[in-house]
């Protein structure tokens, strides 16, 4: 998991070079993570990320709220495909 804030040119040549987005491939990349609380601001951008390499591909994604914390979390489920086996 990344958070895009610090380095999103990083999170970028990721992606060129094949990783996946979970969020993106499964249709919620549009889902937003903070700020979690969205009372003053509302809730805008997902600055979390997780990215899959090679044979990883996600299945599902929950974003969920995480108690104290100014992001909201999420809950990836993930399937190995042969590739990745080996």
């Amino acid at each position: 998991v990344i958070e895009q804030v610090f380095d999103p040119a990083s999170r970028k040549r990721l992606l060129d070079s094949g990783w996946t987005d979970a969020h993106e491939a499964l249709g919620r990349g549009l889902s937003t993570s903070w700020p979690a609380d969205g009372d003053v601001v509302p809730t805008f951008v997902r600055l979390d990320h997780a990215l899959l390499g090679d044979g990883v591909v996600p299945v599902a994604v929950q974003d969920i709220d995480v108690p104290g914390s100014d992001h909201r979390g999420f809950c990836i489920e993930v399937a190995v495909t042969p590739t990745a086996q080996g």
